[in-house]
């Protein structure tokens, strides 16, 4: 190809490689929603958006029926006399949203004893299987580890 001046000029195209696609899709969270709700409405379930704003599930104890900021670094909750992850907690308030974004306090005490021992068999298994991360909160699972060490003495 020549230019105005009349000067050969060679052209040279790269092969340009795709640098994100999938491999950012399976990290972004809107890519993540999305996939959760394709499979979910595959499977004739439904999904319910919940905003965090309005439910605040992270401040709520259904116990005391009131809202009490938390900072981010406590991992676990005091609710009703147990000690709780506050992620775990939180997710446990969004299944028992209403849908005027508000918990249903009902539903939360019904479900709570349930929850309670959903979360003990996590912590048995994550200490059966030594695996320790720090955002669970690793004061739930040192106390989760003396209790089971009590119990075996006892027996």
């Amino acid at each position: 190809m020549t230019d105005r001046t009349g000067r050969k000029r060679s052209i040279r195209k790269f092969k340009r490689r795709k640098r994100f696609g999938g491999s950012i899709l399976k990290h972004a969270p809107s890519g993540f929603l999305s996939t959760i709700k394709r499979k979910v409405t595959a499977t004739c379930g439904i999904v319910i958006d919940v905003s965090a704003s309005k439910l605040k599930a992270s401040q709520y104890d259904h116990a005391s029926d009131s809202y009490e900021k938390v900072s981010l670094s406590d991992r676990e909750k005091m609710i009703d006399g147990h000690i709780v992850q506050r992620d775990c907690y939180s997710s446990f308030i969004i299944f028992h949203a209403t849908d005027e974004n508000k918990p249903d306090r009902e539903g939360c005490l019904k479900g709570f004893k349930k929850f309670l021992i959903c979360q003990d068999e996590l912590i048995k298994e994550m200490i059966h299987d030594n695996f320790s991360n720090p955002n669970f909160g690793t004061k739930l699972i040192n106390t989760k580890k003396q209790q089971l060490q009590e119990e075996s003495a006892a027996a």
